[in-house]
């Protein structure tokens, strides 16, 4: 019988992860926050991948609040959010990082941008970039 830890957590096209996986990337998120206070808030505005799963559950290791923001959202839609919730760091994909600085900026928040390629690579590199989770 297989223990819990080596169970499949995240099934992305022909990829597997288990739950080790996702408890140790999820550490390397959160460790890439830095320390946070207890009510902090990680805004996550990225495609649905594992990358998406792992920062996410790395927010909830770093005991501080996971604020979701829908991929498809306009740049009205993402200052709204941001002048609303003032995270304390947002989570995107490199592609995304002009887009976001550009609408954190006109938004006057100070928000620290977090690449998903910013966190430890050796780290995160059991994963092909691009996954997308169906």
């Amino acid at each position: 019988m297989l223990r819990l830890h080596e169970k499949t957590a995240i099934q992305c096209a022909d990829r597997q992860y288990t739950y080790a996986d996702l408890s140790r990337y999820a550490q390397c998120y959160a460790d890439a926050y830095g320390e946070l206070a207890k009510d902090s808030k990680v805004a996550i505005f990225a495609p649905n991948s594992p990358d998406w799963v792992f920062a996410f559950y790395g927010v909830l290791c770093a005991h501080a609040i996971a604020v979701p923001i829908d991929e498809q959202a306009t740049d009205d839609e993402l200052s709204y959010v941001l002048k609303d919730v003032a995270p304390d760091i947002i989570v995107t994909t490199p592609d995304r990082e002009k887009r976001v600085r550009d609408v954190v900026r006109d938004a006057g928040v100070a928000t620290r941008v977090l690449l998903m390629g910013d966190v430890p690579a050796e780290d995160l590199n059991i994963h092909a970039a691009g996954d997308i989770l169906a």
